[in-house]
């Protein structure tokens, strides 16, 4: 039996009005490896999901990564005489442009002879693989959907590739001859937290909301890194299984990711190894800087491209600046890879990695990383954090950083000494019509204790904010712990409003 597709909730819909329309679709599908778009079409169009697939015509044909243009095209004829001409073997094809039109051939005659078939799926997976540069399968692609595939209401063309940028610049934002010819723009993300949790209790995993963030903070919402966990397992134990074992599967993954999905992928990795370097976030100027790169149009190319992939994320200032913007890592498996299982001995991956994950797991500095990766873990949920403060849907999210510049001051005896103000940083807000909301993030392995000096130090953050942004609106103080916070008289005096983790899983 197949499995059932978890989550998905807004993909599916789309997927179903693009199934049940009467004109013919091309649908662009992205997203980073192992995310699960190939799962997700094929499940789709499978018998559990979508009503009578007896009655539908489906291709598929999928490229391989290291293929050269002569093997993708032999491979993509072969899978039409085996999928359309019942393995019967044909001349072999010199271009792509023959290719497509076999295949449109091959279509049109299956449809006129049965008029039964409600719509052709054509499914060209990992097209960024088949398209090798000088192949001309864009050229092939655009015109075989100009000529004839757009004119046969029942095709639905489904191109999908976890290289992001290739398919946004060559697809969904091309400026050559396949401009403007989407009908649909579908991007696969990893799974929100209450997806991962479905995901879970789909396997027979009933881990409580703790368990599922810690799991979550070693491995994300890729669907197919939580695959790896184990029913009858602790939290602890799979991700020892998975990350530290001799055999573990994202042991290694690292090491294929950005291969796989950039071409200058060396670059890409210089910078998300600069950015866990500073979990704060950078700026522009910033990375630049201390990575010793030019901050042009190169490494503005960069970022975009590890943002469309889901590794980092751009967080917007208050003020809207683009300079104020803050670039951070959010991909929590490349973060943990690079804390955790890199720097780890050798000895520990030849047997059982559970004794060093345990000897790791309760330290000070597992608190100290798990509290960074926390609050990008709300970065990423602010909109489940706001239907949870049940704040106006209009209040836009955003980031502040207040950085003093440094004063030289004259001391007693007419030396200059350095007399800085203190600055502040505000990680999550929430900026609404008539309020702000203020949110202050911590971690911790239980309720969380708001003694004196917290109170201190957030209400000094909120008075700088409140000075240098000369805001009027109403200020909301927002105190977001995981466990929630242990009962004090300081509480009241720190924050108008405290949630714990069960926000971070609210359906919206």
């Amino acid at each position: 039996m197949k499995n059932p597709i978890v989550g998905r909730e807004q993909e599916l819909s789309i997927l179903e009005r693009i199934a049940g329309s009467n004109h013919a679709e091309f649908i662009a599908v992205y997203g980073r490896r192992r995310i699960g778009k190939t799962f997700l079409i094929r499940e789709f169009f499978s018998r559990e999901v979508s009503p009578s697939p007896e009655h539908q015509l489906f291709f598929s044909h999928s490229g391989v990564q290291d293929g050269s243009s002569a093997t993708e095209l032999a491979r993509f004829q072969l899978a039409i005489e085996t999928q359309l001409f019942n393995g019967l073997r044909l001349p072999a094809v010199k271009t792509f442009h023959a290719a497509f039109e076999l295949l449109i051939n091959a279509i049109e005659a299956r449809l006129y002879s049965d008029a039964g078939i409600k719509r052709a799926v054509i499914f060209l997976d990992e097209l960024p693989w088949i398209a090798k540069p000088r192949s001309g399968v864009l050229a092939a692609l655009d015109s075989a959907w100009n000529s004839t595939l757009s004119r046969i209401p029942k095709v639905k063309l489904i191109v999908c590739g976890s290289a992001a940028s290739w398919m946004i610049n060559n697809l969904v934002k091309a400026t050559g001859g396949l401009h403007n010819r989407l009908t649909c723009v579908l991007p696969l993300s990893p799974f929100t937290l209450l997806e991962t949790k479905q995901f879970l209790e789909s396997k027979a995993l009933k881990l409580n909301l703790s368990s599922i963030i810690e799991l979550y903070l070693a491995v994300g919402g890729v669907p197919h890194y939580l695959m790896q966990t184990e029913r009858g397992r602790t939290v602890d134990a799979n991700i020892a299984a998975i990350c530290f074992d001799r055999s573990g599967f994202l042991r290694e993954e690292f090491n294929q990711l950005f291969r796989s999905l950039f071409t200058n992928f060396s670059e890409c990795e210089k910078i998300v190894r600069l950015l866990h370097a500073a979990p704060k976030g950078l700026t522009l100027d910033a990375i630049a800087k201390i990575g010793r790169m030019s901050k042009g149009g190169r490494l503005r190319q960069r970022l975009r491209e590890l943002e469309e992939a889901g590794f980092v994320g751009e967080f917007v200032s208050l003020d809207r600046k683009s300079k104020n913007s803050w670039f951070r890592l959010v991909d929590e498996y490349c973060s943990f890879f690079l804390k955790w299982i890199e720097p780890a001995p050798k000895s520990v991956f030849n047997g059982d990695g559970l004794p060093y994950w345990q000897s790791k797991r309760d330290t000070p500095s597992y608190f100290s990383w798990a509290g960074n990766a926390f609050e990008t873990l709300c970065l990423k949920h602010a909109r489940e954090i706001r239907a949870s403060l049940a704040l106006n849907p209009a209040a836009t999210t955003s980031t502040w950083r207040y950085v003093p510049k440094q004063k030289i001051e004259k001391g007693a005896r007419g030396k200059a000494k350095n007399a800085a103000e203190k600055g502040a940083q505000i990680d999550l807000l929430f900026d609404g019509p008539r309020d702000i909301a203020l949110c202050e993030i911590k971690y911790s392995a239980k309720p969380y204790v708001v003694d004196k000096k917290f109170t201190s130090e957030f209400l000094n953050r909120t008075e700088t904010f409140k000075e240098k942004t000369k805001t009027k609106k109403e200020i909301l103080k927002v105190l977001i712990c995981n466990h929630g916070v242990k009962p004090s008289p300081w509480v009241l005096e720190a924050a108008d409003k405290v949630i714990d983790e069960k926000a971070l899983f609210k359906a919206l």
